[in-house]
């Protein structure tokens, strides 16, 4: 009887423990997200204040941006059970299966893709959402309609905004890692006191990397609403002459795309 009641407080145990560990790396997936997209909210208001010259209701938001960082965290956190999935099957010898090998690639590439589409109806909810002040789903809708009657526009950031990111994050990793390495391989003093340079090299390489991405992401952000708040401005006017708080640089771009 002792044997029977020790084992059922096993099973309690092991459950307690299976529930805390899958709610606690939801929660971190949620919290991860949500500040993620707190930030990008804020850039987007940042950008929208700067473009029309006025106030957004930005600090009456945050159901709205915990909303989305919550649908992102679920994905992720299906993805994260889809991997543990298949590894529980490798260890059981059932990865063999032609048909589950299928069955999990196929649904690890749609979870994917679900993702990146997610994280962009997002964004432009976001931005909607500091142009307009409208809860998440009315500006999730209307800010995917809009890059849906602008595909044009917004592949072409797009495209063009990934190529950029790329290569600034190369041009701010490589040039002060190479000028690091002229140092600590030139550099008499250096050479003293410096007995392998590779890893210092490393750390320079590694930390311009993390300064390429925080900087890059941050031109991106603004790249992609300063895009949405010009569409935006041109559908309002667009029986009044065009866009009307267009800055000229943007104005003349269009153009020039036009013709």
């Amino acid at each position: 009887m002792s044997k029977i009641i020790n084992h059922s407080e096993d099973l309690s145990g092991l459950s307690r423990f299976v529930s805390c560990t899958i709610t606690n790396l939801f929660g971190g997936f949620w919290l991860i997200s949500f500040v993620m997209d707190s930030l990008y909210f804020l850039l987007a208001s940042s950008v929208v204040i700067w473009y029309f010259r006025a106030s957004t209701g930005g600090l009456y938001h945050l159901g709205t941006i915990a909303f989305g960082a919550f649908i992102i965290g679920l994905v992720r956190f299906a993805r994260v059970m889809l991997g543990y999935l298949h590894a529980k099957l490798k260890a059981e010898g059932a990865e063999n299966s032609e048909l589950a090998k299928f069955v999990l690639r196929g649904c690890s590439v749609c979870l994917a893709c679900f993702e990146r589409f997610i994280r962009f109806v997002n964004h432009h909810a976001y931005i909607h959402c500091a142009l307009t002040s409208e809860g998440f789903i009315s500006s999730a809708r209307e800010g995917f309609f809009l890059t849906m009657r602008n595909p044009l526009r917004f592949s072409l950031i797009g495209g063009l905004g990934e190529l950029f990111i790329f290569l600034g994050k190369l041009f701010i990793c490589l040039v002060p890692s190479l000028v690091g390495a002229l140092l600590l391989y030139k550099s008499d003093w250096y050479k003293t006191q410096v007995e392998n340079p590779v890893f210092p090299i490393v750390a320079i390489a590694l930390e311009c990397y993390v300064i390429g991405a925080i900087f890059m992401t941050v031109w991106a952000t603004a790249n992609e609403a300063i895009m949405h708040c010009f569409c935006v401005d041109e559908e309002i006017h667009k029986d009044k002459g065009g866009p009307k708080h267009c800055p000229e640089r943007l104005a003349n771009f269009v153009k020039r795309e036009k013709a």
